[in-house]
């Protein structure tokens, strides 16, 4: 009963450290036009993206220079060597759904949150979506905006065959819409 009581007091003080800068209001250090340009030409679906964002209130709860990290879906136009992959076709023929391509299995199997990824905008009405990640609006597709506007960036490439990337975007898939957890 406890934990009914403090939870809201402590979700929304969370909430608050996220969302309050201390000092240096204004543009993050990595620009749109450098993620655009730099970026993401060289970003693979399934990449890990750590970011940091200076000057938060939340930084001071969070150990490490990296506080926040993030699943790269990209686009399905950039799923052609997933959607090829002997290893993820495999992987497909023994899904319940019988999809013939990744797309497809997460159209069936996830028919809203695919159409809110593939058409839809984030909660800041950015497009097109990139991105899942875990933020205080809860698990999100996120655009390039939001989730690259900040002040490091830093990309790490598993070494994982494709069908374990595919698995993980479905997984990452599974858990968009969750409530993000205050209490970690």
């Amino acid at each position: 009963s406890t934990m009914h009581t403090v939870f809201p007091v402590q979700k929304s003080f969370a909430e608050w450290m996220g969302d309050t800068r201390v000092a240096r209001n204004g543009k993050p250090l990595v620009t749109k036009d450098f993620v655009e340009k730099i970026v993401l030409p060289k970003l693979q679906p399934g990449d890990v993206l750590v970011v940091c964002q200076n000057w938060f209130l939340s930084n001071i709860g969070l150990p490490g220079f990296w506080p926040h990290a993030l699943l790269y879906v990209g686009r399905p136009e950039q799923w052609a060597a997933i959607e090829i992959d002997p290893g993820v076709q495999t992987w497909l023929k023994a899904q319940p759904e019988k999809p013939a391509t990744f797309s497809e299995l997460l159209q069936k199997r996830y028919p809203a949150k695919w159409k809110a990824y593939a058409e839809g905008t984030d909660f800041q009405g950015h497009g097109p979506l990139r991105v899942i990640e875990s933020i205080s609006e809860g698990v999100s597709f996120t655009a390039i905006e939001h989730a690259m506007g900040v002040d490091y960036l830093g990309a790490l490439r598993p070494r994982n065959p494709l069908v374990e990337k595919a698995r993980a975007i479905e997984r990452a898939f599974r858990y968009q819409g969750r409530p993000y957890d205050f209490d970690f």
